[in-house]
């Protein structure tokens, strides 16, 4: 089985310190969730643990084997929160250039709908959701996913959660939305991201205790 470890990182923006001795782990066939409020760090973890953001200090391991820019060895993918393919770019072209599951991808409606569109002609939602589809289909051990959830159809968010559950049978995957009922439905395992550091929690409960929501309203 393999496994994603991150540990030691730190990272500030000028004098603001964001994380701080944060240690992760994601093996194959889970799915770790987590969670937090606006600007406590969780985009700026995934980048760093990808490589295309340097923390002040952070070791990378995949199967205890450092990697001081993960991205380069293949075995991650990463799904940003902002859009990953150019605007003038067709889904059809998307999955040839990321080499993933063109067979699986045409079973799927919306990809058989859209294929020849550019990603400019889409609406937002519908291209942040044929991206994800990409990435979770693209030939990797781990794939790390920023906001899968935000800005798609309801409908769309009901189709990925157990995508994502079948998928992770063969992939580690680390997914952080601010949807917290989806990453709750999804997750094997789950954190919180709080006073710059992780802390695991087990459902809704432990959420409200540190005051991430408040199931009273």
């Amino acid at each position: 089985m393999q496994l994603l470890e991150i540990d030691s990182v730190n990272f500030s923006y000028g004098i603001n310190r964001i994380l701080s001795d944060i240690y992760l782990k994601v093996s194959q066939g889970e799915v770790v969730g987590f969670l937090g409020l606006n600007g406590c760090g969780k985009s700026t973890l995934l980048k760093v643990l990808f490589g295309v953001l340097k923390g002040e200090s952070h070791s990378v391991r995949i199967n205890g084997v450092h990697y001081p820019q993960v991205f380069k060895s293949g075995l991650v993918k990463f799904l940003p929160q902002e859009g990953m393919f150019p605007k003038y770019l067709t889904p059809k072209k998307a999955i040839e250039l990321y080499e993933s599951d063109a067979a699986e991808l045409d079973k799927l409606e919306e990809l058989q709908q859209h294929q020849d569109y550019k990603f400019g002609e889409l609406s937002s939602g519908m291209a942040k959701y044929i991206e994800t589809l990409i990435v979770l289909h693209s030939p990797c051990s781990f794939l790390l996913m920023d906001e899968p959830f935000s800005f798609i159809a309801p409908v769309y968010t009901e189709k990925l959660i157990p995508m994502i559950k079948s998928i992770s049978k063969k992939k580690g995957i680390l997914l952080t939305d601010h949807q917290y009922k989806s990453i709750l439905e999804v997750s094997d395992r789950l954190y919180l991201m709080r006073e710059q550091s992780l802390y695991p929690v087990t459902g809704k409960q432990d959420l409200q205790d540190m005051g991430y929501i408040n199931l009273e309203l």
